[in-house]
């Protein structure tokens, strides 16, 4: 029952985006075309490939960015759905926690605070669903394994949002980052966080500011946990 309705969700998401591009680090190839048989190896050449209205499906595995930056910028309006199996890109009932889609990085430069690890920029139509960001990479730390706060000012969020119309994050995990999990800053449009798991950052899990009224962010069924603020 729940695989079916699994189905339904992605054949309506479908609807909505335009073309299909397959992603998967264990049998994707650099130069791949994308399609279920040739998928791309890397989410960020995937992302790149992509044209407005693009559905991108990532299969379970680790991430990097490019040139292990651990960085990715969506600056089209796609949709990006991790928590598949390999191969099938199939959904399954368990979605991110059976096939965990694990975006990190391996650049130790703290200079990489500075960038969000997904940077969504001046789009009108995006989903974000069941990706696991970890950004211990990005992070100092003392000899008991804590974070060592850096300048609040210069850290940016994991996900950060800059956007004039819809915005839906879903289902993912969240984690170990310098500065907020999540921000949003919207000049209109409907954004939505939804069944999300944010911890261990500092400053807030998930923040939302407009420069218009006519935004509206909706925040339902999150758990934020261990998020502390240097004073």
């Amino acid at each position: 029952m729940v695989y079916r309705f699994l189905m339904v969700m992605l054949v309506s998401i479908s609807a909505v985006f335009g073309g299909t591009i397959y992603v998967s680090t264990a049998n994707g190839a650099a130069n791949g075309s994308g399609k279920i048989k040739s998928p791309v190896s890397s989410l960020w050449r995937g992302i790149e490939i992509a044209r407005n209205g693009d559905t991108i499906y990532v299969a379970k595995g680790t991430y990097f960015g490019k040139n292990g930056s651990g960085q990715w910028t969506i600056d089209k309006n796609i949709a990006i759905i991790g928590g598949v199996e390999d191969v099938t890109f199939r959904p399954t009932k368990c979605g991110q926690w059976c096939n965990a889609t694990v975006l990190t990085g391996n650049n130790d430069s703290l200079k990489s605070q500075k960038l969000p690890m997904i940077h969504i920029e001046g789009t009108k139509n995006v989903l974000v669903e069941n990706l696991i960001l970890d950004g211990s990479f990005r992070n100092n730390y003392d000899e008991g394994g804590c974070i060592v706060p850096s300048d609040k000012d210069s850290v940016s969020p994991l996900i950060y949002a800059e956007c004039s119309g819809d915005l839906t994050i879903e289902g993912c995990v969240v984690f170990d980052g310098s500065g907020n999990g999540i921000k949003i800053s919207s000049s209109g449009g409907n954004s939505s966080v939804k069944n999300c798991v944010i911890f261990n950052n500092i400053g807030a899990g998930i923040s939302f500011i407009s420069s218009q009224k006519s935004a509206r962010c909706a925040i339902n069924d999150n758990q934020v946990l261990l998020t502390w603020k240097e004073k």
